[in-house]
């Protein structure tokens, strides 16, 4: 999860100041979900904490594992120059 979404998140499971820190991370959310989702932008109104933190969490896991080939072939190719 970005940085963005991390502090707000961690701040109301604490417990402080969980009104300004849902709105910060709603904020957040709704900037990454206009972001990544383009076609559904009206699915946004719909979303809880709860939901876009697993989807963002599954989102951030296959495009980790979408990367992992190309940076493999870029590590390969760098280390065969050297």
């Amino acid at each position: 999860m970005p940085k963005e979404a991390e502090e707000p998140c961690e701040n109301i499971t604490k417990g402080s100041q969980i009104k300004k820190e849902y709105r910060r991370l709603s904020e957040a959310v709704l900037a990454l979900i206009l972001l990544l989702n383009r076609k559904r932008i009206g699915e946004i109104q719909y979303l809880t904490v709860k939901t876009s933190t697993l989807m963002f969490s599954q989102t951030i896991k296959k495009n980790f594992y979408s990367l992992c080939p190309k940076v493999k072939r870029y590590l390969q190719r760098v280390l065969k120059e050297l």
